[in-house]
């Protein structure tokens, strides 16, 4: 019985995964290649034993030759740094990045996906067969009535987006082991090197030349993710309005302004003009509507986060990527918000190789912790490339299957001598099988029902998640919104908010909103009901009220 018990369990677990997990080496190093508009990211990683960063070079990489020079600078990297492995992470460059927070039933892990897929179709703004979807579980729920369901973070990207930069890889004679968006690094840095916040509910701000992002960290799990209308560029266009001074119309120039950014920063305390061509309140009024703009995007976060997924009041948030070279930034929104906002620490048991300067590995840790745990990480590499590493470990591993195989005919011999007593339990046994089985099947059949009723119950929902963000990717930065309610039953609803005069005309940029939000196929009969006149804060606004149904 003990023979025949352990042979059939070999029967039943020789599946592709456990000859994956039998016969795959562990990685011990890996390259980590972000690629991102305008720059490319390049490390070097030892994961075994202490995590060590052995090279990194960041390099400039302008529009036209962009793929030469991608495969050309990484084919450089290697050479210089006597690169000989052949592991890669890939951190993709993307134009579109789908991230949405959902509730699953239970189900078997090989339906998982396939159900996510289906449940977030009608969401995604590309079409789902050009679509790369990953997903990670939060956390297991147990409801009210005793059934189950998962919390799972989804994210969605650009399939030939993903594919072109993967090929690229591949041409280099690398092997990509996973493609890891960067936001998502942060929670294995967080969970390896900060033990207390880990545990804890905790917020990254990263600021960026061209972008920026808000992600939420929980129990070791990222909860959150989000891109802000946010970025050091904003910051220097502002800086680029002209100001009527005593001395007449001034412009900074270019490098005035980066001057005045990553070497003034944001007037802070006694801060004097600025080569007596600007006051710092100058600067200060210059860079207000941007930084505003900001502060206001992440307290709506918050708010989103805290209503929609009941998390708990955030503790901490940390400022990283290209805004740490901007003085006194973190003090400035730590102010304005009254949200605990501090700089991302450098991380002292992080080691890093001689010519790493610890500023510039400082605001790049988002591409060093993707490579971290990147087995449990969210990996968005397509399908195909998953199925080539499966072919090529199976040819690797032909002598392996023979020598298996031949096991198998022994073990087959052996059941046949001495199988015949169990066998004859099995068929003893079959009526009560069958018994079983039949409650099983009632039981599924029930629960099958009872789903059906949860969903026609959720299909009437007003998707306010969705609406909010349509809302919000459409508002003008001239408009402000105070607030919206919506009837469910009448699938109609109202909101309010304000039109901050600047250079643009208020009227055309609430038309422009009225008609963005009637062209988005969620809004109709759309009804500016109230306009008035106001001041706040010493800025002229246009304060309205608005009427709508919902499609």
């Amino acid at each position: 019985m003990f023979l025949n018990k352990v042979y059939c369990d070999i029967i039943i677990n020789m599946n592709i995964d456990n000859l994956i997990g039998r016969f795959s080496k562990k990685v011990n190093s890996v390259i980590v290649i972000g690629i991102e508009p305008g720059f490319l990211k390049l490390f070097d990683l030892k994961l075994s034993g202490e995590v060590e960063i052995k090279a990194f070079q960041s390099l400039s990489i302008p529009e036209g030759k962009k793929e030469q020079l991608i495969q050309s600078s990484i084919r450089d990297f290697l050479k210089a740094n006597n690169i000989f492995h052949k592991n890669a992470i890939l951190v993709p460059s993307q134009s579109l990045v789908f991230s949405k927070r959902l509730q699953m039933p239970v189900i078997p892990d090989k339906e998982l996906l396939d159900a996510i897929k289906w449940k977030i179709k009608d969401d995604l703004p590309i079409e789902l067969s050009d679509a790369v979807v990953g997903f990670q579980i939060i956390n297991t729920l147990t409801k009210e009535d005793g059934s189950r369901e998962y919390d799972i973070e989804c994210v969605a990207v650009k399939e030939n987006e993903v594919k072109s930069q993967v090929e690229m890889i591949k041409g280099l004679g690398l092997s990509c082991l996973a493609v890891v968006l960067a936001p998502f690094g942060y929670v294995n840095l967080i969970n390896k090197y900060f033990s207390e916040d880990s545990k804890k509910t905790v917020g990254i701000l990263h600021v960026d030349e061209n972008k920026s992002y808000f992600v939420i960290c929980k129990n070791e799990k990222l909860e959150f993710y989000r891109e802000l209308p946010f970025s050091v560029n904003e910051l220097r266009k502002a800086l680029s309005s002209v100001l009527i001074t005593e001395k007449g119309k001034l412009q900074l120039n270019p490098e005035e302004i980066n001057d005045i950014l990553f070497k003034g920063g944001i007037p802070w305390g006694d801060k004097e003009a600025y080569k007596d061509k600007f006051a710092a309140s100058q600067i200060l009024g210059l860079l207000r509507s941007p930084l505003d703009m900001l502060i206001q995007e992440i307290k709506r976060s918050l708010a989103y986060y805290e209503t929609q997924f009941k998390g708990a009041a955030i503790e901490k948030i940390y400022l990283n990527g290209k805004g740490l070279k901007v003085p006194n930034l973190d003090k400035f929104l730590q102010e304005a918000s009254a949200l605990n906002i501090e700089n991302f620490p450098l991380i002292g048991n992080l080691k890093a190789g001689a010519g790493i300067e610890s500023d510039v590995l400082l605001e790049n840790y988002a591409f060093v912790a993707s490579g971290l745990d990147y087995e449990n990480n969210i990996n968005l590499l397509p399908q195909e490339y998953r199925s080539e590493k499966i072919e090529k470990l199976q040819v690797m591993s032909l002598r392996w299957v023979f020598f298996i195989a031949a096991l198998l005919l022994l073990v087959f011999y052996l059941l046949a001598h001495v199988g015949v007593d169990v066998y004859q339990k099995r068929l003893d046994n079959a009526e009560f099988q069958l018994k079983v089985i039949s409650e099983i099947k009632d039981i599924k059949a029930r629960t099958d029902a009872f789903d059906n009723f949860v969903s026609s119950l959720r299909s009437r929902e007003v998707p306010v998640g969705l609406l909010l963000k349509k809302i919000s990717m459409l508002a003008p930065r001239e408009v402000f919104l105070n607030s919206m309610e919506i009837n469910s039953e009448t699938k109609t609803g109202s909101f309010s908010g304000l039109v901050k005069s600047t250079n643009a005309d208020p009227n055309a940029a609430l038309a422009k909103f009225i008609s963005d939000l009637g062209s988005s196929g969620n809004f109709a009969d759309i009804d500016i009901s109230n306009v008035t006149k106001g001041a706040l804060q010493g800025f002229d606004v246009m304060m309205f009220e608005v009427t709508f149904k919902l499609k």
